[in-house]
């Protein structure tokens, strides 16, 4: 073999070797800027749901009213003497005594009201409009206690002490259970002890 021959044989060989190369490259080069190209996925947000604007709330279920028991209100606790100076009109006086006349104030002032002379002016103030109420004075101002002054309901306070010391046993005897004392009293005079007969005919009209 000559060596011209032997020359381009080599030529041959190192062109088609540096072509490979380059073919190798290029083909590297274009599949990296492939993957560059390439957007990656998007993530989706996951939005939480939202119940329309209108929407009912959730119904609530009302409360078990074996798990909260309620208590009953205690019966009020009358106070004590008020039986005898109650202001509630009992049947047998809401049209007074047909044969009696009404007494006037000052009548009434004058025989029933003796022991309270600091009353008078609030007696004719709130217990002259009913005749049941103006011819028991003690029991219509015993009904407005919040309204009177310091010594009207002072003077009244010891009225209904002397009542209940002169008619106590006569309470328990004849009237524990009415409502009310006085009017009871008056029902049984003849029955009475003196010192509570005493005591009932001071309060009562003449």
């Amino acid at each position: 073999m000559s060596i011209r021959n032997v020359i381009l044989l080599i030529l041959g060989t190192v062109g088609i070797s540096v072509l490979s190369v380059i073919i190798t490259l290029r083909m590297t080069q274009t599949k990296t800027e492939s993957v560059a190209h390439v957007a990656p996925p998007a993530q989706q947000q996951v939005m939480p749901a939202q119940l329309p604007a209108n929407a009912a709330a959730p119904a609530q279920l009302p409360p078990n009213p074996a798990l909260n028991p309620q208590k009953p209100k205690p019966a009020p606790v009358p106070e004590a003497g008020m039986s005898f100076e109650a202001a509630t009109i009992p049947k047998e006086f809401q049209r007074g005594p047909v044969e009696q006349k009404p007494l006037s104030a000052d009548n009434v002032i004058n025989s029933l009201m003796k022991e309270t002379p600091a009353c008078h002016d609030e007696y004719k103030e709130h217990c002259t409009k009913n005749r049941f109420l103006a011819e028991h004075p003690l029991a219509c101002l015993r009904s407005k206690k919040d309204q009177l002054s310091r010594a009207c309901f002072n003077q009244l306070s010891a009225v209904r002490d002397r009542f209940h010391q002169d008619c106590g046993s006569d309470i328990q005897k004849f009237c524990a259970g009415e409502a009310s004392y006085f009017v009871c009293l008056k029902k049984r005079m003849s029955e009475l002890s003196p010192s509570c007969k005493n005591n009932i005919a001071k309060s009562s009209r003449p």
